[in-house]
């Protein structure tokens, strides 16, 4: 009875499962068979649903300027290469982001241009440095006066990451190992910090010295310790300072003429302003000027 009745709905819906290892009809195929007007309308439409085309992101590229740099330009690229875009939909988006120039007509006027070609023309365009250049900068790299620890960690970081992409392209002169860049950037982590900040840097190689260090480890060393630090900074100015006053004597040098004269005009000044606690000294000036006016008069 169960055969009788498959053999029935089979016959009747040709689009039914006749066993379970079928496979079962699509959305589409259960409301419109091959001559209906739904499926002459999709197979119309089929044509002009085009592909998501490759964008390149973060700016444009000129004859003298550029807003986006060689690095970010090949991660791009490298991204588009790994969603299986075709090398000429790739090269076609670059174009785009290019302004009209001379570097522009170039570009377009090279037959056959690949990729790899197009990487080697803008890496001269943007006057990008080669890997070996970035190397050298990383081993010499060290904190600026007005530096602060974290912004000497990110561009460090940033060198190191610009070496390892520069590595992976075919147009780099040489191709570091990722483990020796690693020992060069922690090297210069640890001795590139500035004399002020001895405390950071024995952290820094204590965390070297334990095994494999992250950046991101590196970071929160750098802000637990820098937040630590400000902490403490905070706490001594808002102690009350006490003042210290300092005295300080004069001494006469001389011989003892010297000090007789200053004592003498001293105890002469000290008379002068207090002319009523001396006033037989007083009397005897005035005589003694009295005297001396009456001789004179008398010469004469």
């Amino acid at each position: 009875m169960y055969e009788e009745l498959g053999r029935k709905i089979q016959a009747t819906n040709p689009y039914a499962m006749s066993s379970p290892s079928s496979t079962r009809p699509l959305p589409f195929q259960m409301y419109s068979t091959p001559g209906s007007t739904a499926d002459q309308m999709l197979r119309k439409e089929l044509p002009y649903l085009s592909r998501r085309e490759f964008r390149v992101h973060g700016g444009q590229i000129g004859d003298s300027t550029s807003e986006i740099s060689f690095n970010s330009l090949c991660r791009q690229i490298e991204e588009g290469l790994h969603k299986h875009f075709s090398e000429s939909e790739i090269i076609r988006g670059v174009l785009k982001i290019t302004k009209p120039g001379h570097f522009k007509e170039m570009l377009m006027e090279k037959e056959d241009l690949t990729v790899q070609e197009l990487k080697g023309l803008l890496q001269s365009h943007l006057g990008d440095k080669s890997s070996t250049e970035l190397f050298q900068s990383l081993m010499c790299a060290r904190q600026a006066e007005n530096e602060n620890p974290q912004q000497f960690l990110y561009r460090v970081i940033g060198l190191k990451r610009k070496i390892q992409l520069a590595s992976k392209h075919g147009t780099a002169d040489i191709r570091y190992d990722a483990k020796t860049i690693q020992e060069v950037f922690l090297h210069t982590v640890c001795q590139g910090l500035g004399p002020k900040h001895g405390e950071l840097r024995r952290d820094f190689k204590q965390l070297v010295a334990s095994g494999d260090v992250t950046d991101d480890t590196l970071l929160r060393q750098l802000v637990k310790v820098t937040s630590e630090e400000e902490e403490r900074q905070c706490r001594i100015q808002s102690l009350p300072r006490t003042k210290v006053t300092h005295a300080r004597s004069a001494q006469i040098e001389g011989g003892p003429e010297i000090k007789a004269a200053a004592a003498m005009t001293e105890q002469t000044d000290k008379e002068i302003r207090n002319p009523s606690r001396s006033p037989d000294k007083c009397s005897h000036f005035t005589a003694t000027g009295q005297g001396e006016r009456a001789a004179v008069s008398m010469h004469d």
